[in-house]
This record gives C-alpha cells, structure tokens and sequence, in this order.
C-alpha cells in the first residue's frame, strides 16, 4: 500500500465524534429569518461530516440544505455569487472565522472546535515515509555529472 492510501485510510478513521459543531445558533436564525433554501459550505477535511450536519439542520428548521461541495480554502472563500443563482437565501460557512466581507447575502459563520488531544505519534511514520520518498528522488536526480552550477540554477 502507499503512503497516500495510508494517509487518505488513516484520516477516514479519525474519531469526528470529536468535532464540535455548534449549530443552535444557526438554527435559530434560519428559524428567525424564515430561510428556505441553505448553503453549507465546509472545509475539505469536515466535508466527511456534511451529510449529518445537512440531516441535522433539515430535521431541526423546515429548510433544504445544499452541499457547496467546490474546495473551500478559507473564510474569504465564499460561494455567495453561485449559491444566489441558485436561490440560496442564507449560505452556513464551517470551521472559519468570520471576516468583515459584505457579500450582499445572509452568512452565518459556525464555529468547530475540536475536543481530542492531537496526538503526533500517529503521524510520525506517514511524515518519514514522505520523506525518505523525497530523499530518494533527490538522490536519483542530482549526481556529479548533472549538478547545476549557481548561473544554470539562477536561469532556470
């Protein structure tokens, strides 16, 4: 098996029982403002929670939920403009802190924190595999005879 396969198999094991997400207060303003159709937006590394956190809101308000399911690379990252053709009315964004954009459209920041203790025994062995795979290319590649000289390494 390769390091990525590891990699991928070992973050689906994550215990995401941990992750808190707080949604009573998102709830309560899509309740308050009567929105009927949600954006979720989520950070790639919570997208394997989407499913029961759009369950979660659909059961508690008498909205529909959308997965904006593009990457999402931030807080500054939002998917107002889409959603809206969609007819969006409020877009819920996961795990970011709220930054003073105006998008013209009803945002709710959700805070998510994590209770475990990340540990980094775990991840030792995926780093020095990475490493010893970047080590070995290295080696591969640079010998004596086709080392670059500073004015070759500066032109390219």
């Amino acid at each position: 098996m390769n390091v990525a396969a590891m990699v991928t198999r070992e973050a689906l094991n994550m215990d995401m029982d941990l992750h808190n997400f707080e949604l009573d207060e998102l709830i309560e303003k899509i309740k308050q403002g009567d929105h009927r159709l949600i954006a979720l937006q989520i950070p790639e590394g919570l997208k394997i929670q989407a499913l029961d956190l759009m369950d979660e809101i659909e059961t508690e308000t008498a909205s529909k939920v959308v997965l904006a399911a593009d990457p999402c690379y931030g807080a500054c990252d939002l998917v107002h403009d889409k959603m809206r053709m969609m007819g969006v009315e409020m877009v819920a964004h996961m795990g970011h802190s709220q930054m003073n954009i105006d998008s013209g459209m009803p945002t709710q920041f959700i805070p998510v924190t994590y209770s475990g203790d990340p540990e980094l025994e775990p991840v030792l062995p995926f780093l020095h595999a990475h490493r010893e795979i970047a080590q070995g290319r290295l080696d591969s590649t640079v010998t004596d005879e086709n080392e670059l000289s500073e004015a070759e390494a500066q032109e390219r």
